[in-house]
């Protein structure tokens, strides 16, 4: 099964409800798409502002702009 890694640049409104819903939902897109999304980066303004997800210290990007340095898809 192929590994679809994806990041969130921006977590307002619709980037929050993506998080949420690529987590929620994960094993009913791997079943309809044949692959596994997993949300590998996420970049915002304000990292330190109150959200209601969880996000991991390794997923936070410094800069946004260095999602397009990683290598994304494996």
């Amino acid at each position: 099964m192929r590994k679809l890694n994806i990041a969130i640049i921006g977590l307002g409104n619709i980037g929050s409800y993506l998080f949420k819903y690529l987590r929620d939902n994960k094993k009913i897109l791997t079943e309809k798409n044949n692959c596994l999304p997993i949300v590998k980066y996420v970049s915002a303004k304000n990292k330190n502002k109150k959200r209601n997800i969880t996000i991991k210290k390794n997923q936070w990007l410094k800069n946004y702009l260095d999602a397009t340095k990683y290598k994304m898809l494996i």
